[in-house]
């Protein structure tokens, strides 16, 4: 027993001074502190208890490791360009959003595989640039809202599908695209909520546009590690969502008394406590029951804000996740039109590599954009009867 808790104590002495993650180390050395007191120990009872825990620990320990080196790995990609330096910053609206007026160059790689090369430009109003239009005073306009899909990560300013859409219809309306990498329906409802949509004075909206994929369900539950001061909304009992701070407001322990800063940082580290109970847990049902109220609550504000106009989802679809024949089913009873991915792109399943960037990165690619457009312009925004 001195032996092996001698090997623990030489095991945390080298995890302290290398391992690059935090809590290993100090699982191993609460783990040394049990096997000494295991050697040490004068009841007999005593012995195997404190072993076992001593066992616990380590094994903790080894799967904190394991969780750490797998985050610190990645997916094998690197960025390059003026995007480093920084594309966004903190909003107590939307947690945060891309920096006003400017310009970043984006070069994504896998190895030696340059998987895109462009540039984003955002206005002066924080969204992504728009074409111009042909008319003097455009009457009406369609608005976009989504993740990084609906922003046309991966592709150049004149390929992401809103402009894309907003240079076919100039004659007609203007396109906002209120989308930004990592965002979720929580960002569009606080969006509608806080009036950001008159406040760039956003000509008559005839259109709201939702692009949705299930990855949304985690990030409406603030589980995203990188909308860390998101709004943060929760189910009343009516089944409504309301506004309830932010993702990192002060917690609370029992609703009563505020878990202190140095705490929530701590276990914010542990990627053991965050892989089962923080923001790497798999998302639940009452995640996906507040993804669909923040949905439905979204369409119908649009909808009593401005009167006569339409909200559509376009629902990422084509795999078994089964959360997405839920979402599909409940936005539909609650009468929102749902359009598949697999209708815009009958072909998306069985030949998905033909429209997204590579295999090291889902993004649509300009080819995808384009069908997507066509789509929205023939099916939604300016329909063909029969067409």
């Amino acid at each position: 027993m001195l032996r092996a808790a001698a090997l623990i104590l030489v095991m945390a002495g080298a995890g302290i001074r290398y391992c690059p993650v935090s809590w290993s180390p100090v699982l191993l050395s609460v783990a040394a502190f049990l096997s000494v007191a295991a050697w040490r120990a004068r009841h007999a009872w005593a012995k195997p208890g404190m072993a076992w825990l001593a066992a616990v620990f380590v094994a903790l320990a080894v799967f904190e490791g394991y969780l750490g080196h797998q985050e610190r790995a990645g997916d094998g990609t690197t960025m390059e360009g003026t995007i480093t330096r920084g594309f966004n910053q903190r909003d107590d609206v939307l947690g945060y959003v891309p920096d006003k007026a400017s310009q970043v160059t984006a070069r994504k790689r896998y190895g030696e595989e340059v998987i895109y090369d462009v540039t984003y430009t955002i206005g002066a109003d924080g969204l992504r640039v728009r074409p111009g239009t042909n008319a003097v005073t455009p009457a009406s306009s369609v608005v976009f809202f989504g993740d990084s899909i609906t922003f046309g990560e991966g592709v150049n300013d004149d390929e992401a599908f809103p402009y894309l859409v907003g240079r076919a219809g100039a004659d007609r309306f203007v396109a906002y695209n209120f989308a930004f990498s990592g965002y979720g329906p929580h960002q569009m409802l606080a969006t509608l909520q806080n009036g950001l949509i008159d406040s760039r004075a956003v000509p008559a909206p005839t259109h709201f546009i939702y692009l949705a994929i299930v990855q949304h369900v985690k990030r409406v539950a603030g589980l995203a590690r990188w909308d860390r001061h998101g709004p943060r909304f929760r189910l009343d009992a009516a089944g409504t969502p309301v506004r309830d701070g932010y993702f990192d407001s002060p917690k609370q322990l029992f609703g009563r008394w505020q878990v202190p800063d140095w705490a929530v940082a701590a276990l914010d580290e542990f990627h053991t406590w965050r892989r089962f109970f923080g923001r790497s847990r798999d998302p639940d049902e009452a995640d996906l029951e507040l993804f669909i109220g923040v949905v439905i609550e979204s369409a119908r504000l649009a909808r009593e804000q401005y009167p006569g106009s339409t909200f559509h989802v376009i629902l990422w679809d084509g795999s078994d996740d089964p959360r997405i024949e839920t979402i599909a089913r409940r936005l539909t009873a609650a009468g929102i039109a749902v359009e598949r991915l697999t209708s815009v792109i009958p072909d998306f399943t069985a030949d998905d590599s033909r429209y997204l960037l590579s295999p090291h990165d889902g993004h649509p690619n300009p080819l995808m954009h384009q069908r997507l457009a066509e789509y929205i312009l023939r099916r939604i925004v300016l329909p063909v009867p029969g067409g």
